[in-house]
């Protein structure tokens, strides 16, 4: 059984935001939004 990992993308530019589309596309099981900044 596979441990499942957390990925963190710091940044919101448009590398950031490149690689969250990319992931999201991948991995569509899970995706957590929180705004940490609220």
């Amino acid at each position: 059984m596979m441990k499942n990992k957390n990925i963190i993308i710091i940044g919101a530019g448009y590398a950031g935001v490149h690689a969250a589309k990319k992931l999201a596309k991948t991995f569509k099981k899970r995706c957590f939004r929180h705004d940490y900044f609220n």
